[in-house]
C-alpha cells in the first residue's frame, strides 16, 4: 500500500508537467513508470492528456493475473478535476487503421476464423489481405493493439487465448471467415448459447 500511495503522490506532483509534455511521453511519463514499476513489474500506463476529463489508465497489458492490483491501484487514485482513472484499457471500438513499426493494417482487411478451446475461451487466425510475410509480425503486433481497443482489455485477456496473423488464403479457402469488424459480435453471441 506504501508504493501506491507514492505513486499517487508522484502523480500530484508530476500532475502539471505529464499534460504538458502530452503525447511525447517524455521525463514525468518516465517518472510514474518506474513508480508503478515499483508497485509490479509488468504494470504500464497510458495518458490522453487532451479533453476533458483527461484519461490516465493503468494496464497490466492483458496479463490476467496483475488485473487485482491494476484495479488496487486505480480505486486508490485521487479524485481530481479534470482526470479519469481507469483500471486496464476501456473497449473503445475497432479504429479503420491500426500501425505497428512501418506496418499500417486497414482493419476492414482483417478477417477470422475462430478456434474454440475446451476451457471456453478462444484462439483466433487472423487474415490480413495482401500481408506480406516480412511484415507478418508488425501486423499481428498492430492487430494485439486493436483487439484491445476494440474488445478492452478485460474482454480480450479472458476470452482470447491466443492469436496468429496469415495472409488471406485464396477464396476457396477464404469461404466462412468472418470480417474482425464482427468479432464483439460473435464473442457475445457464442456467449449467450453457451449458458
Amino acid at each position: 500500500m506504501d508504493a501506491i500511495r507514492r505513486f499517487w503522490e508522484s502523480f500530484r506532483r508530476l500532475e502539471a508537467r505529464l499534460v504538458e509534455e502530452g503525447h511525447d511521453l517524455g521525463v514525468a511519463y518516465d517518472m510514474l513508470l518506474e513508480d508503478v514499476q515499483k508497485i509490479e513489474p509488468g504494470l504500464f500506463l497510458e495518458i490522453c492528456p487532451e479533453g476533458e476529463p483527461k484519461e490516465f489508465i493503468v494496464t497490466a497489458e492483458g496479463k490476467k493475473e496483475l488485473f487485482p492490483i491494476v484495479e488496487e491501484i486505480v480505486r486508490a487514485a485521487p479524485k481530481m478535476d479534470g482526470w479519469k482513472f481507469l483500471a486496464l484499457k476501456p473497449r473503445l471500438g475497432f479504429p479503420v487503421k491500426i500501425q505497428w513499426e512501418a506496418v499500417e493494417v486497414r482493419i476492414k482487411d482483417v478477417t477470422f476464423k475462430p478456434i474454440p478451446h475446451p476451457d471456453h475461451t478462444l484462439s483466433l487466425e487472423l487474415f490480413v489481405k495482401d500481408l506480406r510475410p516480412e511484415d507478418a509480425e508488425d501486423a499481428h503486433n498492430a492487430l494485439l493493439r486493436a483487439l484491445d481497443h476494440g474488445l478492452g482489455e478485460r474482454a480480450f485477456a479472458e476470452q482470447i487465448q491466443g492469436t496468429q496473423v496469415a495472409p488471406t488464403p485464396g477464396w476457396l479457402r477464404a469461404a466462412g471467415l468472418i470480417p474482425l469488424t464482427e468479432l464483439e459480435g460473435y464473442l457475445r453471441k457464442r456467449s449467450t448459447s453457451s449458458r
